[in-house]
């Protein structure tokens, strides 16, 4: 199978296909975006300094709500404060 895209491009290309959709009337459009720490279990704004340090192994973006990154076992960075 081909490689998959490194993090910052798939949340990028994400991104654009929400912008997208939204842009055709989709619902679909009102989500949060947060990045996902899968080591840390912590979520944070994508804008979050801490961000720039999740290794690429662990950094996963994420378009759901803030409860169902909570509901995921995730809890918000103290930094950022999502």
């Amino acid at each position: 199978p081909p490689p998959s895209p490194p993090p910052l491009l798939f949340f990028i290309q994400n991104t654009a296909y929400q912008i997208l959709r939204c842009l055709v009337g989709s619902a679909m459009c009102i989500r949060d975006w947060y990045v996902l720490n899968t080591n840390t279990m912590k979520f944070h704004f994508p804008q979050c300094k801490d961000v720039k340090k999740i290794a690429p192994d662990n950094y996963a973006p994420f378009d759901g709500t803030r409860d169902e990154a909570a509901a995921n076992g995730y809890s918000p960075c103290g930094h950022c404060k999502p």
